[in-house]
């Protein structure tokens, strides 16, 4: 199992307490390119997962080198460009959740989708040519809790 997340937080409570969990992952794929050339961000992220759980730090072009067949795994990456460069190199990604865009971005120069996704013109663009490849793209900030 492969799942991609834009989260720019990349590692975060969410994602600890939630998505590992939910989707029983053995492992996280960060793909970003500011942690991939930085030793202490990259070993900060490492630090944020439970024992248990393996964290590789790659540019987004290097994701498809670290896939693991048969594992569960998360790629996280920090925008919908990186996203759209993970996409690219591995067909077998069908499914975008744009979970959070929001953190450093200027709002005056973007649109609010959801709560916590907040995208400019460009991140519109990539959005219509994911759906033209036919990319679905969903907003699940959380792992959806089953109420019983």
């Amino acid at each position: 199992m492969l799942t991609l997340r834009v989260d720019d937080r990349l590692i975060h409570t969410q994602v600890v307490a939630g998505w590992i969990q939910a989707l029983a992952l053995d492992s996280i794929i960060v793909g970003n390119d500011e942690a991939a050339g930085d030793p202490m961000q990259a070993l900060a992220l490492e630090m944020a997962l439970p024992p248990g759980v393996s964290c590789r730090i790659c540019t987004p072009d290097d994701v498809a080198d670290q896939i693991q067949p048969g594992a569960r795994q998360m790629v996280i990456v920090a925008s919908l460009a990186c996203a759209s460069r993970v996409v690219s190199r591995i067909p077998a990604i069908t499914e975008i959740n744009l979970a959070n865009c929001s953190q450093y971005r200027r709002k005056a120069e973007c649109q609010q989708f959801a709560a916590s996704v907040w995208l400019t013109n460009d991140d519109l663009t990539l959005l219509q040519d994911l759906k033209q490849h036919g990319i679905s793209v969903v907003n699940y900030p959380s792992p959806p809790v089953d109420k019983k």
